[in-house]
């Protein structure tokens, strides 16, 4: 093993022996404190409204291996790519220039290693964390399909809201905790890791639409949407038919 990717023995922030989603209240290194809130500056500046910033991580929270920044997205470097590859673990975190939580290039990022984790912060300060300890077939073309089950449900969620009288100073940011929603909902249903802190505002968000069923029944219908996906998707059986 190379001494340079010290091997990832705990620290995760997705729980490993959890099932479904799981809120957290993560404790950081002063290294991890350093790169949370460079994210979070970074977010929060108007000038970045379409940037996003990766910094890739060692494990256990002492280090940075590698750094990128582009519009929308940021791409890797080969430094980056080389402390993946060694497959010791590594957490790559950024902000999300285009919505909350975790998006389908996320997990197929985690996708990469059961060695790496994916922490996605807002300009709230609410973090998303996501990863896949054991790859299943299926997986590759569900993630695939997130975008359009997140648009679907970004309409259910907003006829709920407007059917139910949800305050409309809420709106907006309902919208963007739909990502939030998907990833429970798939976590609900798929061997996937999923884990996040909701900080002040977003947590207001998400007890007052939780109070008229919202989050409930969203997430209800995400798990139907990508059960149905499974089910259209399943693999051949084999075996002859008696």
């Amino acid at each position: 093993m190379n001494a340079h990717y010290p091997r990832m023995t705990a620290r995760w922030f997705t729980d490993p022996a959890a099932k479904g989603p799981s809120a957290i209240t993560p404790t950081f290194t002063p290294a991890e404190l350093q790169a949370f809130e460079e994210i979070l500056t970074f977010a929060r500046d108007p000038a970045n409204a379409e940037m996003e910033l990766l910094l890739c991580v060692d494990a256990a929270g002492t280090c940075e291996y590698g750094r990128s920044t582009g519009r929308k997205g940021a791409p890797f470097t080969p430094e980056i790519d080389a402390a993946i590859a060694a497959s010791c673990g590594v957490r790559q975190w950024h902000n999300h220039p285009s919505q909350d939580s975790l998006s389908h290039h996320d997990w197929l990022c985690a996708g990469l290693s059961d060695m790496v984790e994916v922490l996605a912060l807002n300009d709230q300060g609410s973090i998303f964390v996501g990863r896949i300890v054991k790859w299943d077939d299926r997986l590759h073309g569900l993630l695939e399909s997130l975008p359009r089950l997140a648009a679907d449900l970004e309409m259910h969620v907003d006829g709920l809201a407007k059917d139910r009288g949800f305050a409309a100073i809420h709106l907006v940011a309902m919208a963007s905790l739909t990502g939030h929603m998907l990833n429970t909902a798939l976590a609900n249903t798929m061997p996937v890791r999923y884990a996040y802190a909701l900080q002040n505002a977003d947590q207001r968000t998400i007890v007052a639409a939780d109070a008229l069923s919202i989050i409930a029944d969203g997430i209800a219908f995400a798990e139907q949407a990508i059960q149905e996906w499974l089910d259209k998707h399943a693999p051949a059986s084999d075996a002859e038919p008696l």
